[in-house]
This record gives C-alpha cells, structure tokens and sequence, in this order.
C-alpha cells in the first residue's frame, strides 16, 4: 500500500470521527434544550 493511500485512509478515518463527534453534540444539545423546555414546562404548571 502506497503512502499516499495511507493518508487517504487516515484522512478518512478522521473525518468519520469528526462526523460522529458533530452528531453528538447535536444530541447532548436538543437534550439540553428538552431539559430546559421540561423545567420551563414544571415551573410555569407550578405557579399558582
């Protein structure tokens, strides 16, 4: 195997990573924003 399909791979191999940390952080953030619209939700329904 060439260098150069060496790189490629790796190269590619790094953009996957990047891909799934991006989707993660997409996740961990509508999380938080449910959490946050839920605790909205909980403290407007406990007003009297």
């Amino acid at each position: 195997m060439s260098r150069s399909a060496v790189r490629i791979r790796v190269g590619r191999l790094e953009h996957r990573r990047l891909d799934e940390v991006a989707v993660l952080a997409a996740d961990a953030r509508a999380l938080a924003l449910f959490v946050v619209h839920e605790q909205t939700c909980l403290r407007i329904r406990a007003r009297p």
